[in-house]
């Protein structure tokens, strides 16, 4: 994004290495088009990574660059998009898990994790296993009468 910046509205033929003043005009930029500061900030570090694999000083680690950025972010707050799982969300999702997993006892499985996390108030990172532990698949239905 920043070199595309700097070929098109800067008319330098050369981005790198780049100088505190484009770095400035480009946060303008973005924002006037109506990035969020967590897309310039994003689009930022890209560069400030190429100058440090260089070993050259870094245009967007000074004061100014800074204050933009958390001036951006003052100006346009983003919003979370999430929406809270309600229990209609909580049934259909309950329903889909036949269809996420062919084997019964992983949809079983599934179905227990979205019930628990809801009821429990739980995250993701709080039930699921963060190993690459391997899971047995069992094909035949169980008989619970």
């Amino acid at each position: 994004m920043f070199q595309q910046f700097c070929e098109s509205e800067l008319r330098h033929t050369h981005w790198f290495p780049s100088k505190m003043p484009a770095v400035v005009s480009f946060i303008a930029f973005c924002f006037k088009k109506g990035y969020a500061s967590s897309s310039i900030t994003s689009a930022l570090s890209a560069v400030s990574y190429i100058h440090k694999m260089h070993n050259l000083n870094d245009p967007t680690a000074t004061f100014v660059v800074r204050k933009l950025l958390h001036g951006a972010a003052k100006l346009r707050p983003s919003c979370d998009q999430r929406a809270p799982i309600t229990k209609v969300i909580l049934h259909d999702l309950v329903r889909s898990a036949p269809h996420i997993s062919i084997c019964y006892y992983n949809s079983v499985l599934t179905s227990a994790m979205y019930l628990l996390a809801f009821h429990a108030f739980l995250g993701i990172g709080e039930i699921a296993v963060t190993s690459t532990a391997v899971f047995l698949c069992v094909t035949v239905e169980p008989n619970f009468t």
